[in-house]
């Protein structure tokens, strides 16, 4: 084998690996926009702002690529995982606690919210689809 072919060998090689990436980032692109649509429609609406603003994004490391569905509200972990007393991973305020307004008219005692997993939730329901976008067996 003449230093030609090998050079030529390790040319297809990098254009076969640049070609896997590509399609790995574009599967994992897809695979994203059903997670996010899903969320859009799983998300708890008030007037909103939550629901707008869930977002994808998708970026190719050393190790792979790597994707995610968030929303960059301050409020959106509270809403997916919960407050108080049924915080997803128990961190939530120590509950019961009491608000009362400046005038001393109005008050609200709570121990939390529920957590409502809107972006868990879309994935879960569409992981036969994910699986089989990325190419995995279900």
């Amino acid at each position: 084998m003449s230093g030609d072919d090998i050079a030529a060998g390790i040319g297809r090689l990098r254009e076969f690996k640049a070609g896997a990436e590509l399609d790995g980032a574009r599967r994992v692109e897809a695979a994203l926009l059903v997670v996010n649509r899903a969320a859009k429609i799983m998300c708890p609406v008030d007037e909103g702002a939550l629901r707008a603003d869930i977002s994808m994004d998708v970026q190719a490391t050393a190790t792979g690529v790597v994707g995610s569905v968030y929303s960059n509200l301050d409020y959106a972990p509270y809403v997916h995982n919960g407050t108080g007393v049924y915080a997803v991973d128990g961190n939530g305020r120590k509950t019961p606690w009491v608000w009362i307004s400046e005038d001393g008219r109005k008050a609200a005692r709570t121990i939390g919210q529920q957590p409502q997993p809107y972006i868990l939730d879309a994935f879960t329901v569409n992981l036969a689809t994910i699986n089989s976008i990325m190419g995995r067996p279900k």
